[in-house]
């Protein structure tokens, strides 16, 4: 087992979402766009002048 490696569901999920947006084209599931926190994230994007 690797020292580091995550070991349950939300450590597998923040590893998830730490690695892809750390990888060179930053990345999110959209899994995470659909409860009140990601839909407030979502907007917050959406309204970035970088957005468009």
């Amino acid at each position: 087992m690797v020292a580091d490696a995550p070991d349950n569901a939300a450590s597998l999920e923040m590893h998830a979402l730490t690695q892809g947006l750390l990888a060179k084209a930053a990345r999110v599931s959209p899994k995470y766009f659909y409860d009140a926190l990601g839909s407030k994230l979502f907007e917050a994007i959406t309204g970035l002048t970088e957005y468009y």
